[in-house]
């Protein structure tokens, strides 16, 4: 239902992630996708690093949470989600 395509090396100064939430699922190996989170992080391990990755990992493995965002794709859904 979601997926994180990241790069295989970190070439970036400041962190980068680009939500899109599809109208059509595509289809990614064997699963379809609806809600994709590129991401681009920078080499410095920080505290703020620790809890994007928390945070984002909470909401991936969280069913009802994409469900939710994919229902109501709005950037305010999305940080609401992505809090609780």
């Amino acid at each position: 239902m979601a997926a994180t395509p990241h790069p295989e090396k970190t070439i970036v100064d400041k962190n980068i992630a680009v939500v899109g939430v599809l109208n059509q699922p595509i289809i990614w190996d064997t699963h379809r996708i609806n809600l994709v989170i590129l991401v681009n992080l920078k080499r410095d391990y920080n505290q703020e690093l620790e809890s994007f990755y928390q945070k984002t990992t909470n909401l991936l493995f969280n069913h009802k949470k994409v469900a939710a965002l994919i229902r109501n794709p709005t950037f305010t859904n999305f940080m609401t989600l992505l809090s609780n």
